[in-house]
């Protein structure tokens, strides 16, 4: 009795095993939750960021994004791309190149996000920029000389390649290893983006 007992628990362990091992294979699947594109060259430990400050969607994401760039091993670099559209985008995307070129991007793009959102306040210029670098505390003439540099101009350019590139129709979305995409809809959530980011990470 006690032979056919184990026996049994036997069976139902190995059962109760597989049916974990295929959910977990199942869980997230190419095609439904992330796409893959093999023609481009594999970044491993690589998570970047479509995205636009002039996307409403984007700045919803950002505290999300914000808690898992915190939490995220420390080999995995992070990087965005902006995306260049319609005239506002592209002048928002020149505006983040020019704070990253400055050194001013991690701390100013949050804040940024909420005076667009948040605030619904205008940045229509290059004037009212600077005066919101100005207002921030941060370097106002080093994110003027980065604005008017010429290599933005090619950086706006490489930007738009990517989004072509990765068949990119809407922000955010994220890029992981330089071969998959996913975006909150495919993933069916914030939380489910970032699960998804991570388990990309491994492969």
């Amino acid at each position: 009795m006690k032979l056919l007992q184990a026996m049994i628990l036997g069976v139902l362990a190995l059962v109760q095993a597989h049916s974990t091992f295929a959910f977990g294979m199942e869980r997230f699947v190419e095609g439904v939750h992330y796409l893959r594109f093999d023609k481009v060259e594999k970044t491993p430990n690589t998570v970047v960021e479509f995205f636009s400050l002039g996307c409403p969607h984007c700045a919803h994401l950002e505290p999300a994004l914000e808690k898992w760039l915190a939490a995220k091993p420390a080999e995995v670099k992070f990087a965005r791309i902006p995306a260049t559209w319609n005239p506002r985008f592209e002048f928002l995307a020149r505006v983040y190149l020019a704070l990253q070129a400055s050194g001013q991007d991690q701390k100013l793009v949050p804040p940024l996000f909420d005076y667009l959102h948040k605030d619904q306040k205008p940045l229509a210029n290059v004037d009212e920029a600077v005066a919101f670098v100005k207002a921030q505390g941060g370097d106002a003439e080093g994110f003027r000389k980065a604005f008017d540099a010429s290599d933005r101009t090619a950086e706006l350019q490489k930007s738009a390649s990517l989004f072509m590139t990765y068949e990119m129709r809407g922000v955010p979305a994220i890029l992981v290893n330089g071969q998959y995409t996913v975006s909150v809809s495919q993933a069916g959530g914030e939380a489910e983006l970032f699960e998804i980011v991570t388990f990309l990470l491994t492969k």
